[in-house]
């Protein structure tokens, strides 16, 4: 939030996150901006990296007026957060491939069915039937 305001950003639409477990902190440093602007969020979020269930930082976005989606690779398609699964989309052994997933799309409540629609609109183009997802 300071950040913003001592570079004079006058709205911001999209923040990604990558902190290695840190996640928590920076969205609470970040409360002020994520309330005025609603931008999307990318968060990388891996349990590997945390002691607590990270569950508890996907409640905290969602109790922020957001809707949580992961990309699934095998399907091709956003899937709604309260699908993925740690013990089936973070298996350590699976680092590096489609089948682990680490990042997290989360879109304002507002905005979510349109977004998720238009992300598959896009992969239908490309000839990837893909399921109307509900936020």
């Amino acid at each position: 939030d300071r950040l913003c305001v001592a570079i004079g950003v006058d709205k911001v639409r999209y923040v990604k996150i990558d902190v290695e477990g840190h996640e928590r902190q920076v969205l609470a440093g970040a409360i002020q901006t994520i309330k005025r602007w609603r931008p999307v969020l990318q968060v990388e979020i891996e349990q590997r990296h945390h002691r607590d269930p990270i569950a508890g930082i996907f409640g905290w976005i969602v109790e922020q007026g957001y809707s949580g989606f992961f990309f699934d690779s095998a399907q091709r398609r956003l899937r709604p957060l309260d699908e993925f699964r740690v013990g089936s989309h973070q298996i350590l052994a699976a680092i590096g491939t489609p089948k682990y997933v680490n990042n997290f799309v989360f879109l304002s409540h507002d905005s979510a069915q349109r977004t998720v629609e238009a992300v598959h609109a896009g992969l239908e183009a490309d000839g990837v039937e893909s399921p109307s997802v509900q936020p």
